[in-house]
């Protein structure tokens, strides 16, 4: 066998085993998708972040900002947070579509409710983002809560967020921190394209799929 030879079977070898892995990640992830976890401990895939998010109770919540590439698992990291946070399993929650005013203008806001917390995704509300900002998460913010204690407020997909809209966002979550507590997703892997100010007002965890807890599921 010449070394030409050799080397194309090497290179073949190596080609089919690369394809191998990627098949059996990409099976192993989509099962890790059927059966979502809801409790910390139940996690194989993501369990690095999921005990870093433990470390947080409701006393020593800060303001967290999660990121990593789409359908990576911070979802399902984010309601298990929720639940390991108020000791729930199963969180009764409501989606609303409401319609407001603002300048004069009507405007429509779709958001989660649940009794421990608001969940708003841009990506749903792609047309009123600066609306929802300027308007319903200002108010929303501003509003004191019974007994001193603060809401959770979680926010999906905030990369597609514009940059004067985004120091708008900041504003509010530098400026009434007293009463809320932002959980910040986002669908960008690279931190550093982010606002700095952004990454300074949070507790900064990337999300990634790490071959070892694959291996191990």
């Amino acid at each position: 066998m010449s070394l030409d030879i050799f080397n194309y079977y090497i290179i073949y070898i190596y080609i089919i085993l690369k394809f191998y892995i990627y098949i059996k990640i990409y099976l192993q992830y989509q099962l890790m998708i059927v059966s979502k976890p809801t409790q910390f401990n139940d996690f194989i895939i993501n369990k690095k972040i999921a005990d870093r998010l433990a470390t947080f109770t409701t006393d020593n919540l800060q303001n967290i900002f999660l990121y990593g590439k789409k359908n990576i698992g911070k979802r399902t990291l984010i309601q298990a947070f929720i639940n390991h946070l108020f000791t729930q399993n199963n969180i009764f929650t409501q989606k609303i579509t409401k319609n407001f005013k603002y300048n004069h203008k009507s405007y429509t806001c779709i958001y989660t409710t649940s009794h421990y917390y608001y969940e708003i995704d841009f990506l749903e509300n792609v047309k009123h983002i600066k609306k929802i900002i300027a308007d319903f998460l200002l108010n929303l913010c501003s509003n004191a809560t019974l007994h001193n204690k603060y809401r959770i407020i979680i926010l999906r997909n905030v990369d597609i967020v514009r940059e004067k809209n985004l120091n708008a966002l900041l504003y509010i979550i530098e400026n009434y921190y007293k009463y809320n507590k932002f959980i910040i997703i986002s669908n960008n892997s690279s931190l550093h394209v982010f606002n700095s100010k952004l990454m300074k007002l949070c507790f900064n965890i990337r999300c990634y799929l790490d071959k070892q807890e694959i291996n191990n599921y």
